[in-house]
């Protein structure tokens, strides 16, 4: 059976504490499986370590009110320059309908610039597989190298900053990797929880070792009830 993190108000979330394995200093692969109840929302953010308020700003992402996928890089921390790079379509998935959306940052394209590259696949595959990725429009350039910031702050999954405002919807997986199809940093999990969790109720990855944490007044785990089997996994 299928779980899923079900996020139905603002404030619900999950997160794991800060930790020296989550700082990525080069390139970064995120991988997301999750369904938005509205994919035009209107809450930018649903994965990051970014905090405005307390000036912790290293990278967020999340589908915008246009419904195109966006990626915040920060740049200095703080309250300083950060980068914002979205897709040049929208996503093509129908409301409360799941899809599967990756997001590559190279700091690096050997020519001075940093590339921020959108994918989205179909049929699902189970989120560590590497091929099957389709690029969502066009790659996006920044001017000069991209480095970095690390900041003491949590890794978040459906909110970010102070973690008041959510995306909506079921999440079932959020995957972050060291490297273009590199080595597992984190790895949230809606499986390694128990159905019925809520606030409060911790896991560890299964595949990376940190532990998550559900918070919010509505937050839940909930068994997906299709049956639906991912490619790839036995």
């Amino acid at each position: 059976m299928v779980q899923y993190l079900d996020v139905p108000a603002n404030g619900d979330y999950a997160d794991t504490p800060d930790a020296a394995g989550l700082d990525i200093l080069g390139d970064m692969d995120i991988r997301l499986d999750f369904a938005l109840t509205d994919w035009t929302p209107s809450t930018n953010y649903m994965f990051g370590r970014y905090i405005s308020s307390s000036g912790d700003r290293m990278w967020r992402c999340g589908i915008d009110s246009a419904g195109q996928v966006r990626m915040v890089l920060g740049d200095t921390g703080g309250a300083g320059v950060k980068t914002t790079e979205q897709s040049s379509v929208a996503v093509p998935f129908n409301d409360g309908t799941r899809g599967q959306i990756r997001i590559v940052t190279d700091i690096d394209d050997e020519a001075g610039n940093t590339d921020v590259l959108f994918y989205t696949r179909t049929p699902f595959l189970d989120l560590t597989v590497d091929t099957g990725w389709v690029q969502l429009g066009t790659t996006q350039t920044d001017v000069g190298e991209h480095t970095w910031v690390t900041e003491a702050v949590e890794l978040a999954v459906a909110a970010t900053d102070n973690q008041a405002a959510s995306q909506l919807g079921r999440y079932y997986r959020c995957l972050y990797l060291d490297g273009q199809n590199g080595t597992v940093a984190a790895d949230f999990n809606a499986g390694d929880f128990n159905a019925g969790d809520a606030a409060g109720a911790t896991a560890v990855s299964a595949t990376s070792g940190e532990t998550w944490t559900i918070a919010g007044s509505t937050a839940v785990i909930r068994n997906d009830g299709s049956d639906l089997l991912l490619l790839g996994v036995p």
